[in-house]
């Protein structure tokens, strides 16, 4: 059921779509980016795949739109990426973390003569792709514009998820609960059928559905000591955030609280 529905996730967008993706005058355009503006603004409030729709059918392989063009180098990086050539031509074993930690340690030390060639560099890139990006964005549409729009906050989005994510594991955010099924798993898996992981869960999914309720029952009751364990320790763990300043950490949502959620 799940993939059916995933297949159809474009369907209602489909129509909307194909009436902003044209060049027609400016006033249709118009009133068909309005038209599609509701469709578009929904797709960003849910899953990533309805957006990847919408922007497929908007920057389509049929489009005549021309290929974005791609944000030129900082100076600092421009002068990384030269480094790096240079030390993988010299010592091509170097780990990229070292390199990266050599490259800012010679660059923190380069005199400013020499960081202007490479910020002047870097200017006349950004420069050309100023004057780019505007002849991209002319031959927009305005559909695709709201696409693009939504496509920026969509991933400004999960940029901040992402470092929301990082700062729950340095503060110590304690472990969520188990299901009792993750529970059985993880405890037979060592001696589980199959050669790879993928089979030797699959087998145990099978061991679990078999199981009779009176051993189910077990992995239950340790599920339920392991959702007190989760509650004790997060209530710890949120007193330990406001003393420290960080309440916004406790608003953060579980990846198993946006499933129920969305459920």
């Amino acid at each position: 059921m799940r993939r059916r529905r995933r297949r159809g996730a474009c369907a209602p967008l489909s129509a909307a779509l194909s009436a902003g993706s044209g060049r027609t005058a400016p006033g249709s355009a118009m009133a068909a980016a309005a038209a599609a503006l509701g469709a578009l603004a929904r797709a960003a409030a849910r899953p990533p795949l309805t957006l990847r729709c919408v922007l497929s059918k908007s920057f389509s392989k049929g489009s005549s739109v021309a290929k974005r063009p791609r944000r030129p180098l900082t100076a600092y990086l421009r002068f990384l990426a030269q480094q790096r050539s240079i030390f993988k031509k010299q010592t091509p074993d170097m780990k990229n973390e070292e390199i990266v930690k050599k490259s800012a340690e010679m660059w923190r030390e380069l005199p400013e003569v020499e960081k202007q060639v490479y910020r002047k560099a870097a200017n006349v890139d950004w420069e050309a792709f100023r004057e780019e990006m505007a002849k991209y964005q002319a031959q927009l549409t305005p559909l695709q514009r709201i696409a693009m729009k939504i496509e920026k906050l969509e991933k400004q989005a999960k940029s901040r998820a992402s470092k929301k994510k990082r700062e729950l594991t340095v503060f110590g955010k304690p472990k969520e609960t188990r299901l009792p099924q993750n529970i059985f798993v993880s405890e037979h898996y060592q001696g589980a059928k199959g050669d790879s992981w993928q089979e030797k869960i699959k087998s145990l999914f099978e061991a679990w559905k078999n199981l009779p309720s009176s051993q189910k029952q077990v992995y239950f009751q340790l599920a339920q000591e392991d959702k007190i364990r989760y509650e004790n320790e997060m209530k710890i763990w949120e007193k330990q955030m406001i003393d420290i300043g960080r309440k916004d950490l406790l608003y953060v949502k579980s990846r198993r609280s946006k499933i129920k959620d969305d459920d």
